[in-house]
C-alpha cells in the first residue's frame, strides 16, 4: 500500500512543473512508472477552461456565425441574459473561436452594475450584461452596437452592418454546425430507447444498479464524443481564419532604422489584392 502522504509530499515537493513544450511528466514511485500527460498545446487547439458546448445549446447557427463575424470586423457587442453563468461560458466560447486571433479590446464578459458607462464608449468592446442593466443605457446612443439577446434568441445588429463571411466560408460553418447537430441528435435519440428498453427488463435483481453503471459509462462515452464533435468545430473556424490570414507573413515590412518606424510597416492593400476576388470584401 502507498503512504499516501508520501505520495503528496512528492507531487507537491519533487515533481517539476511540465512546461507548454512538453507535455509529458514521468516519475517512480514503489519501483512503478508513473505518467501524466496533458495535450499539447503546440499541436492541438488551445484548452477552454468554460463550458464550450453551452454557446451551441443556447445559440442558433446563424447567431454564432454572426457573434463571431462581429468580434472579426472588431465591432461592439453585448450579450445579454438572465443568467451570469451563461454570459460567462458564451463569451469565452466566442472568443475561442477566434484563435488564433485574440480579441485586443475590452473584454466585461459580466459588467458590473456601475460600469453601464462602457457600453457608451467610442472603441470596440465585447461585455455581457443583464436585461436589467441595459435598461438604465439611453439606446439611440447604442445604435452601432449589436445586441444579441441569449434568453430570447433574439440579434439586433448594428448600423452600418458589418461586413458579412463571404458564401463560400459561411456554408463550410454552417456545414460543421449541422453535422455536430446531426450527430449528437442521433446519439440522444440511440440513448433514450435504450433507458426505455433497461426499464423493461425486470429479469435479475441488480438490474437497477447495472442500469446505473450502464448510464455512468455512457454519459461517459457521450462526454468523449461530444467534445470531439466540439473540436471539430473549433477546428472549422480555425482554419477559416487561417485561410484569411494566409501568406500575410510576406507583407510585414521591418524598420531597416529607428527613422523607419513612421512608415507603414504592412502593406495592407497588396495583401488585399493577393487575396480571390470573394474574399477581398472581407
Amino acid at each position: 500500500p502507498y503512504d499516501i502522504e508520501r505520495v503528496i509530499w512528492l507531487i507537491a515537493r519533487d515533481l517539476p512543473v511540465p512546461t507548454q513544450a512538453n507535455n509529458r511528466l514521468d516519475f517512480e514511485l514503489h519501483k512503478r512508472r508513473i505518467k501524466f500527460e496533458g495535450p499539447c498545446y503546440i499541436e492541438r487547439l488551445p484548452l477552454i477552461h468554460s463550458r464550450f458546448g453551452m454557446l451551441f445549446e443556447l445559440l442558433s447557427h446563424d447567431h454564432i456565425i454572426a457573434a463571431v463575424m462581429l468580434l472579426l470586423n472588431e465591432r461592439k457587442l453585448v450579450l445579454v441574459s438572465e443568467s451570469r453563468s451563461v454570459l460567462l461560458h458564451c463569451s469565452e466560447a466566442l472568443r475561442a473561436l477566434l484563435y488564433p486571433l485574440e480579441w485586443q479590446s475590452v473584454y466585461i464578459p459580466i459588467l458590473p452594475a456601475g460600469a453601464t458607462n462602457v457600453l457608451l464608449a467610442p472603441v470596440p468592446f465585447f461585455v455581457g450584461l443583464t436585461p436589467a442593466l441595459l435598461k438604465d443605457v439611453d439606446e439611440p446612443l447604442m445604435a452601432d452596437t449589436a445586441l444579441l439577446d441569449i434568453d430570447k434568441g433574439v440579434l439586433e445588429l448594428p448600423n452600418p452592418p458589418p461586413v458579412p463571411f463571404p458564401n463560400k466560408f459561411r456554408e463550410r460553418l454552417m456545414g460543421a454546425l449541422l453535422i455536430h447537430d446531426a450527430q449528437s441528435g442521433k446519439h440522444r435519440a440511440r440513448e433514450l430507447s435504450a433507458q426505455m428498453l433497461r426499464k423493461r427488463d425486470y429479469a435479475f435483481p441488480m438490474g437497477s444498479e447495472v442500469t446505473r453503471l450502464d448510464q455512468e459509462f455512457e454519459e461517459a462515452d457521450e462526454a468523449k464524443n461530444e467534445k470531439m464533435r466540439l473540436l471539430k468545430i473549433r477546428v472549422a473556424f480555425f482554419e477559416l481564419i487561417i485561410e484569411i490570414l494566409r501568406g500575410y507573413k510576406r507583407y510585414i515590412v521591418p524598420p531597416k532604422d529607428t527613422k523607419d518606424l513612421d512608415q507603414a510597416l504592412f502593406k495592407d492593400k497588396a495583401f488585399v489584392r493577393s487575396k480571390p476576388s470573394w474574399l477581398r470584401a472581407f
